[in-house]
C-alpha cells in the first residue's frame, strides 16, 4: 500500500509474527456482517472505511470482497 502512493502517509503499521492468539467469543465472530444494518458504528466507521479501501485499490481486491 505504501508503495502505491495512494495513501497521504506512511503506513507505521507493524506486521511481526504471531505468538499468542485467543478466538473472540461467538457473537464476536462476523461481528460486521451480521450487524452492518443494525449497528450505527458498523455504518459510521466501518462503511467509510471500506468504501475508501475499495475506491483506491478495486483492481486488487476480489469479487466477493467488494
Amino acid at each position: 500500500m505504501d508503495r502505491s502512493g495512494k495513501m497521504p502517509s506512511t503506513i507505521v503499521t507493524e506486521i511481526i509474527p504471531l505468538k499468542n492468539f485467543s478466538k473472540a467469543e461467538d457473537y464476536h465472530q462476523n461481528y460486521y456482517e451480521l450487524n452492518k444494518n443494525s449497528n450505527p458504528y458498523c455504518s459510521i466507521v466501518i462503511d467509510p472505511k471500506i468504501e475508501k479501501l475499495i475506491h483506491l485499490f478495486n483492481d486488487q481486491i476480489k469479487e466477493e470482497y467488494k
